[in-house]
């Protein structure tokens, strides 16, 4: 398993604090040899508070996906953590620019809920490592992909974050202008969800999974179409879940809870 060693003294000599977690340099995957040529992005969706609260699970792995899943994590205080050196479960099925696989990217895990505003130093913490690997790697800024572009209608991550704006920051830091990365403005969320008693703020041109099953939902029960089943949340989708929570003699707020979940014809 051909391990990218490079990756704590490539962060560190582009001036970030650098935390070395133990056994990084022995941790990967074994299907495959890394041979990245590119880079892709992501937030981690975990809790919301802590520098770096996701650490265990980009080493360990969840239920149905082992670790490690990511070489690289970034706290909330532009803390860079070392996670694995070998092929990293991050990417997933899709692909960027002719890459295809694990084995071609590193992945970067950034300390994110998903919701919440990005912090400045985290936000110029991420474009300094990013311009600093694709320095050590030869690549062209162009090799570097949000998750939502290697996997379009699956995953929604860097929430908020245009990557034609953070790829310029990139460039620009690589040819050694000064950069401050402007803090992506957060949108009010279009639709929230809180099945299970977890709370889902979906925002404008964001995936979720349980956006599209209740597209599904209610193109089958309201009597407003809900618009395009894509897992992306809109005014057509807002006005269909209130019209079906009328129909069912709901409480009419747009917000699908259990009761609104369940309410469909035949539903347990």
């Amino acid at each position: 398993m051909p391990s990218q060693l490079w990756l704590a003294d490539v962060a560190r000599n582009a001036g970030l604090e650098v935390i070395e977690v133990d056994g990084w340099r022995d941790r990967g995957r074994t299907y495959c040899s890394m041979r990245p040529r590119g880079v892709v992005c992501h937030h981690t969706a975990g809790p919301k508070s802590g520098d770096m609260p996701s650490l265990r699970l980009l080493i360990n792995g969840r239920k149905g996906l082992p670790g490690p899943l990511s070489q690289y994590g970034l706290g909330r205080s532009g803390k860079v953590y070392v996670v694995a050196a070998g092929t990293s479960n991050h990417a997933g099925a899709g692909g960027w620019r002719g890459l295809k696989s694990n084995c071609d990217v590193i992945g970067v895990e950034a300390e994110n809920t998903g919701n919440e505003p990005w912090p400045k130093r985290q936000l110029e913490a991420y474009v300094a490592l990013v311009a600093a690997i694709c320095d050590h790697l030869g690549i062209n800024t162009s090799m570097v992909a949000a998750h939502r572009e290697w996997a379009p209608g699956r995953k929604p991550d860097p929430h908020s974050i245009n990557m034609d704006d953070f790829r310029q920051w990139v460039a620009d830091v690589r040819r050694g202008v000064a950069v401050q990365p402007k803090t992506p403005r957060l949108k009010k969320p279009d639709i929230e969800f809180d099945i299970g008693r977890v709370t889902v703020a979906q925002h404008e041109n964001d995936f979720h999974p349980d956006v599209r099953r209740a597209q599904g939902l209610l193109s089958a029960y309201s009597p407003v179409p809900p618009g395009a089943v894509d897992g992306v949340a809109g005014p057509k989708f807002d006005r269909s879940v209130k019209e079906f929570q009328s129909l069912k003699g709901l409480a009419v707020d747009g917000i699908i809870g259990e009761k609104t979940w369940r309410a469909r014809e035949g539903a347990d």
